[in-house]
């Protein structure tokens, strides 16, 4: 086991996804996301093509909610010691995070196979950012900042699963954890995924569309982010040959690291209905209704519309969890 394409781009994902509660807006946000391979099911492989709901649940199953405890680096190094001292077993604790930066040695003994551990700082707003004011954001450079190994030290905001949370999978570090979003107030991590891209394809939606053509009955807020997303888009095209065509692809492709542009999509898919762009028909399976096959003109082109606006990602290895001691 090992880091993976498929589980940084769900960790990252998740990372934002409390920032506008107000226990975790007030530290500034989470510091990390730590889960567990486990977390990650489906026994598939998903290549180039259509990403489906469908896809999210056999993928995240579990109903357990997503949380966000606080802890120090102690409880960090512990935790991580524990999800990698199963290695080479493929047991389901194999950690998974974002925002942080773990380097470990799968040939030392178990309990002393992490070597470093880095808090990636700044990540809440990036040099092409603006904010929901259409404000330049201030230009920060991430960091690597270490994590001590000392009790009661600096305190981090970490958001996991409750599974983990529990104790479960070795995880015994986080049982004695603070909590700032428990499991009542949690999401699952399936809902969450979910509505991150429902609302990124919103985004994408509307800002292609005119003020004349825009709906008047979006919040003040997404009317903001809507006219910020549209600002972007036209410097964008005030650019020619290789700088324009740098600025479509980091337009259309979502980044996979942590920024203000995953907030945002966490923000939109709360204030706004995602019936335009849902393929699920939620009112009516709430009904209980047998859902009706579009006609083929009908499905082809809704799913045409669809598409041009569809959120492209692109998962990748970044090097955040390195085992110095695998040979290559």
């Amino acid at each position: 086991m090992a880091e993976s394409a498929s589980g940084n781009w769900f960790a990252d994902v998740i990372f934002h996804a409390y920032d506008d509660a107000p226990c975790v807006k007030a530290q500034d946000g989470a510091d990390a996301v730590f889960i567990c391979g486990g977390t990650l099911r489906g026994d598939s492989t998903y290549g180039p093509g259509d990403f489906t709901v469908g896809n999210i649940m056999e993928i995240l199953p579990f109903q357990d909610p997503i949380v966000v405890l606080q802890m120090d680096g102690h409880t960090i190094w512990e935790a991580l010691e524990s999800s990698l001292g199963a290695w080479p077993a493929q047991e389901g604790r194999f950690p998974i995070v974002s925002g942080l930066k773990v380097e470990w040695d799968s040939q030392r003994p178990k309990g002393q196979r992490v070597i470093s551990v880095a808090l990636i700082e700044n990540q809440h707003e990036s040099a092409d950012d603006q904010n929901e004011h259409g404000e330049q954001s201030k230009i920060h450079t991430p960091k690597e900042t270490p994590v001590e190994r000392e009790p009661g030290g600096r305190a981090y905001t970490i958001v996991t699963r409750l599974y983990m949370a529990q104790g479960f999978d070795g995880y015994d570090a986080f049982k004695e954890c603070k909590y700032l979003v428990d499991e009542e107030n949690g999401r699952t991590m399936a809902d969450l995924v979910r509505h991150f891209l429902l609302g990124h394809q919103y985004i994408n939606l509307m800002k292609a569309l005119s003020s004349e053509e825009t709906p008047t009955h979006l919040s003040v807020q997404t009317g903001k982010i809507i006219a910020s997303e549209r600002r972007k888009d036209e410097n964008g095209k005030a650019k020619h040959g290789k700088a324009l065509w740098a600025e479509i692809v980091r337009e259309k492709l979502m980044k996979p690291g942590p920024n203000s542009y995953s907030s945002n999509s966490y923000r939109i898919a709360a204030n706004e209905h995602m019936s335009a762009i849902d393929c699920v028909d939620g009112e009516r399976l709430r009904r209980g209704d047998r859902a009706e096959e579009p006609r083929e003109e009908e499905s082809v082109q809704v799913k045409s519309n669809l598409q041009r606006e569809l959120v492209v990602v692109s998962p990748r290895i970044d090097g955040r969890l390195r085992d110095v001691g695998r040979k290559t």
